[in-house]
C-alpha cells in the first residue's frame, strides 16, 4: 500500500467509526412545532370562528364591545360576544337583551373577571338578569367529558365538545334547551319572546386553535340555526388586548396632545436660533496673596495642623534673615527682635509676638498672624 492511500485510509477510518456510531445511537424522528399566530389571527381569537361561518354563507364582521354602546345590528342577526360584559354599560346591556327579545340571536359567554371566593360564584350583572350564576368548581369529574348530551324538544342529542371542566352554570328552566356532562351544564339556551340567548359556560371551543376538533363547528353551527332561520349577519365581538399608554392618550387626548407637539416644536425651532455674538467668558478674578494665606490658615485650622503652620512661616523669616544678614544666627533672640524692627520699623512688641506667640485659640486670631508674619517676611 502506497503511503497516500494509507494517509487516506486514517483520514477516512475516524470519519467510518463516527457514522457508525450516529447510525446506533442517533434515530431520526419528525416532530410537529406549533406554529404561532400572526397577524389578525393573532389579536383575534375568532378569526377562524369567522372564515368557517363565511365558508358557511354567513356575512360576518368583527367588533369590539365597546362598539355595542353606539349601536346594535338588526333584529335579524345574532352576536357573538367573547369578552367580558363590565366594559359596557347597565343601559347596553338592558338595550341588548330588549334586542334579543325582538328576535336577535345572542351567544355569550360569562364575565369572568369578578370572582366571589367565598361562595365560588362570578358575579355577572348580565348574567343575572337571566337569573343564571356561574360556577367555578375545584373538584372535577374528568371521565367521559368530552361527550356533551343536548336535551331537545325533538330528543337528545350528543356531541364532543371541549368544555372547561370547572366552570358550569345555574339557574336553568324547564323549557331551557341544556348541554351539560357528570360536571354540570355548560349551555343553556333560552327564548326570550321572538328571540334566543345561549349562555355557555366557556367559548375556548370556537378560539382560533380548537374550532377544527372534535363537534366545535357543528356546535356553533347549530346554535345558529337551531329554528332554522340563519341570522342575515353575525357579528363576532372578541376580547381585546388592554390598549398601551400611547394608544389610551391618541384616542382619549388626542386634542392636549397635538396642542403639546405644537409647542415642543416651536421651542426647538426657538431654542436652536442665537441671536447676536456669543458672549466672552468673562475672567475669573484671580485670588492675592492675602487670600491664598487665609485659604491656608483655614485648611491647617481645620485639620487641627495650625502649629505646623506656624511653625513653618516663622523658618521662612528666620530663612530670609539668613540669606541677608550672615551673622544672624549669632545674634540673641533680644537682639533679633530688635534688629528685624529697625529694618521694618515695627514696634519691638509686635515683632516678639510674631516670632515668639503660642498659636491663638480663635480662628480669626490666627489666620491674622499667620498673614503679618508673610508680610513681614515680604517687607524684608
Amino acid at each position: 500500500m502506497s503511503k497516500r492511500l494509507f494517509k487516506l485510509a486514517l483520514l477516512l477510518f475516524p470519519v467510518g467509526l463516527l457514522l457508525v456510531y450516529l447510525a446506533q445511537h442517533v434515530e431520526i424522528r419528525e416532530v410537529a412545532t406549533p406554529v404561532p399566530l400572526k397577524g389578525e389571527a393573532a389579536r383575534n381569537s375568532l378569526y377562524a370562528a369567522g372564515l368557517f361561518l363565511r365558508e358557511m354563507g354567513f356575512h360576518t364582521e368583527s367588533h369590539l364591545i365597546h362598539q355595542l354602546d353606539d349601536a346594535l345590528p338588526s333584529t335579524s342577526a345574532a352576536i357573538i360576544i367573547d369578552d367580558n360584559h363590565d366594559a359596557i354599560s347597565e343601559t347596553t346591556q338592558a338595550a341588548l337583551l330588549q334586542w334579543v327579545g325582538r328576535g336577535g340571536k345572542l351567544l355569550l359567554r360569562p364575565d369572568l373577571s369578578d370572582l366571589d371566593p367565598q361562595t365560588g360564584f362570578f358575579r355577572d350583572k348580565l348574567l343575572s338578569r337571566l337569573g343564571i350564576t356561574v360556577r367555578y368548581q375545584r373538584n372535577v369529574d374528568r371521565e367521559g367529558n368530552s361527550e356533551m348530551r343536548i336535551n331537545r324538544r325533538d330528543g337528545d342529542q350528543y356531541l364532543e365538545v371541549d368544555f372547561d371542566d370547572h366552570l358550569t352554570l345555574e339557574g336553568d328552566r324547564p323549557d331551557d334547551m341544556l348541554m351539560l356532562d357528570n360536571n354540570g351544564i355548560h349551555l343553556i339556551q333560552r327564548a326570550l319572546s321572538q328571540g334566543t340567548v345561549s349562555i355557555l359556560s366557556d367559548l375556548e371551543f370556537i378560539d382560533n386553535t380548537r374550532i377544527g376538533s372534535f363537534s366545535h363547528a357543528s356546535l356553533l353551527w347549530q346554535l345558529l340555526n337551531w329554528d332554522g332561520v340563519p341570522p342575515s349577519q353575525i357579528w363576532l365581538i372578541h376580547s381585546e388586548e388592554p390598549p398601551s399608554l400611547p394608544e389610551l392618550l391618541w384616542r382619549n387626548a388626542r386634542p392636549v396632545l397635538l396642542i403639546v407637539g405644537l409647542w415642543l416644536a416651536l421651542f426647538l425651532v426657538t431654542a436652536g436660533h442665537r441671536f447676536g455674538p456669543l458672549k466672552a467668558p468673562r475672567e475669573q478674578p484671580r485670588r492675592s496673596l492675602k487670600d491664598h494665606i487665609e485659604a491656608s490658615g483655614r485648611w491647617y485650622w481645620r485639620h487641627g495642623q495650625q502649629n505646623r503652620l506656624l511653625e513653618s512661616s516663622r523658618q521662612m523669616v528666620q530663612r530670609k534673615m539668613n540669606q541677608l544678614h550672615p551673622q544672624w544666627t549669632n545674634l540673641s533672640d533680644e537682639q533679633r527682635f530688635h534688629r528685624l524692627a529697625e529694618l521694618v520699623h515695627w514696634p519691638v512688641s509686635r515683632i516678639e509676638y510674631l516670632l515668639q506667640s503660642e498659636a491663638p485659640k480663635e480662628r480669626e486670631a490666627f489666620t491674622r498672624l499667620i498673614s503679618e508674619l508673610e508680610t513681614l517676611r515680604t517687607s524684608l
